[in-house]
């Protein structure tokens, strides 16, 4: 049987040397003895295409010497559970690092958009590493045959009870990260540059860079950098621990409810940007004013709308807690 033959061969390719001999023969054994049951059961010999079939059903030559291996995963489910949480952890924080190193002062180089590209890859390039470097760090542990129990230290003392635990979605937090580390970018590029960095295709580059943010601003820049900052550490705590619980809900809504007042506050400014038309004077100044108004104020209410209902949806868990 040729086809028998070949398929031993190719799966004696797929054995370390120092078995080959032994497993191809047990395999071999099993093989020729139930394609003997077969033949007696049908009183003939098998035809190609039954032996094909039989193959098929058998599986792979190198998914069957794959049962006749060690153990063949990486990690192995005893180191597993301490290795996806230092990965979650590294990953986080290398991210958290590498997006806060990358806040430039100066943006003559790059527009928010190639700022935004730029971080993106900085941070895949980052987490490729940290992947490498923590497989490869238990990986290590595991073939040293490290103590488990040094690895999963802990004592029932050190167990607290913080309420009940909300599932969260990391993908959600990460997202939100991501989003509010790029605006503490844009933010306090408002505040060390001339002008603001904005390409528009609508009003050209020459107009933008006669708009600026007015002095009033300047009264909320730190009070924003520490609230967006909070809900970034915040999020990067949920992120990690996959819920909420007491404490970190009671935080959220705290931080709400002073962005709220700070939100209101901000409403009440004289003026939002300050435009110099002296070089464009044929240009409608007025109208440019009067819809960033409005734009400015929309976005600031559709804000508040997000914080009350944070708000309402944390004491809602609260309660139900």
């Amino acid at each position: 049987m040729k086809m028998i033959n070949n398929y031993l061969n190719s799966f004696e390719n797929y054995l370390p040397e120092d078995s080959k001999d032994e497993v191809r023969a047990e395999l071999e054994s099993l093989i020729y003895e139930e394609l003997e049951d077969m033949q007696e059961s049908l009183g003939r010999d098998l035809s190609q295409q039954e032996q094909e079939s039989y193959l098929l059903k058998l599986g792979h030559p190198m998914r069957v010497a794959s049962g006749y291996l060690p153990n063949q995963e990486l990690i192995n489910k005893d180191y597993f559970p301490a290795y996806k949480k230092a990965l979650e952890v590294s990953l986080i924080i290398f991210s958290i690092i590498v997006l806060l190193t990358s806040i430039r002062l100066n943006f003559e180089d790059l527009s928010i958009i190639g700022f935004v590209f730029d971080v993106f890859w900085r941070v895949l390039e980052a987490s490729l590493d940290v992947f490498v470097v923590v497989t490869l760090i238990f990986y290590l542990l595991q073939k040293s045959n490290y103590d488990l129990s040094k690895l999963y230290s802990w004592s029932p003392k050190d167990l607290t009870s913080s309420g009940k635990k909300v599932p969260l979605s990391r993908f959600n937090r990460f997202f939100e990260m991501m989003f509010e580390g790029l605006f503490l970018v844009f933010w306090n590029h408002l505040f060390f540059s001339e002008q603001i960095l904005i390409e528009s295709s609508f009003m050209g580059n020459e107009i933008m860079q006669n708009i600026s943010i007015s002095a009033e601003w300047q009264s909320v820049h730190w009070i924003i950098n520490f609230l967006v900052g909070a809900s970034l550490l915040l999020n990067a705590y949920h992120f990690l621990k996959g819920h909420k619980n007491t404490w970190s809900t009671w935080v959220n809504i705290s931080n709400n409810l002073v962005s709220i007042v700070v939100l209101a506050f901000i409403a009440s400014f004289e003026q939002y940007l300050v435009i110099e038309s002296s070089e464009l004077a044929n240009f409608n100044w007025q109208k440019i004013v009067e819809y960033s108004n409005i734009n400015i104020l929309i976005i600031l209410g559709v804000i508040a709308l997000v914080a009350l209902w944070d708000i309402y949806a944390d004491v809602k868990r609260l309660k139900g807690n």
